[in-house]
């Protein structure tokens, strides 16, 4: 009901009529995101050869609701999976682990990537995935 109030009350302010309201409406659940445990592990072997087996680390699964989990759920069904790349300073994660600072997350206005090395491992990354999905099986 709040956002509701909020969301019509700033259409109001900008004199909409009421006609042009915006239509408020929400879901009970975003499914599950599912990383195919075949594909997960392969591409934990490619990126743990590109990057480094130091850098490259399962986490415990998060209640987090993210579109992605549509993407493995289509019919025939495509094996997926959803990586995070790490993006923080590593002094920024230094302190973290201190427990001296917390880490702001992807959507907080305070997330500040080391964007270089984060732009340069996420190709990477990205660019060994592909290279090996995509490679020929050997005969």
């Amino acid at each position: 009901a709040g956002i509701k109030h909020i969301a019509h009350a700033q259409a109001a302010s900008f004199g909409l009529p009421e006609a042009l309201w915006p239509e408020v409406s929400y879901s009970e659940s975003t499914p599950a995101t599912y990383n195919d445990p075949a594909l997960t592990e392969r591409v934990k072997a490619t990126l743990s050869k590109t990057l480094g087996a130091e850098r490259v680390h399962t986490l415990t699964p998060v209640m987090g609701a993210e579109d992605f989990a549509y993407f493995g759920r289509v019919e025939p069904k495509i094996p997926s999976l959803m990586f995070w790349l790490g993006a923080a300073k590593p002094e920024d994660v230094a302190a973290a682990k201190r427990g001296e600072k917390k880490l702001p997350s992807l959507h907080s206005p305070f997330f500040a990537p080391d964007r270089e090395k984060a732009i340069r491992r996420g190709v990477s990354a990205m660019t060994s995935t592909v290279l090996d999905l995509m490679a020929k099986p050997a005969e």
